[in-house]
């Protein structure tokens, strides 16, 4: 393990991996956030590794794109004001009744930008 989010951190696990024996060339797969740097730092020190994002920075990405658009678009559609968290929510969190909200508002708005995030 190393310590800090950039592609010396990346580095610096490479040199302890291999100063325990280890082999980089035979990491296949490593879970990372979405850091240019850490992405950089992975491909050059794990060459053969794959990348995958973490889950937690994928849901936050996305949450922050669809909220960004619903307050773009409730400027223009006030049906959109007060829906942020039946939108941001997993839609197994949600009520029958919240389900049924999304559903009537995802249907209404299958061409706006918020729809579609």
């Amino acid at each position: 393990m190393a310590e800090g989010k950039d592609a010396a951190t990346v580095e610096a696990f490479e040199a302890n991996l291999r100063a325990h024996h280890g082999k980089p060339s035979e990491i296949e797969s490593v879970s990372i956030d979405m850091s240019p740097a850490v992405i950089s730092g992975v491909s050059e020190h794990l060459p053969h590794a794959q990348i995958t994002f973490d889950k937690f920075h994928v849901i936050a990405y996305a949450s922050e794109a669809i909220d960004q658009m619903r307050r773009i678009e409730q400027k223009l559609d006030p049906s959109l004001k007060g829906k942020r968290w039946v939108l941001l929510k997993d839609r197994a969190s949600l009520t029958v009744a919240q389900r049924t909200e999304l559903d009537r508002l995802l249907a209404k708005m299958t061409t706006t930008r918020t729809a579609r995030a």
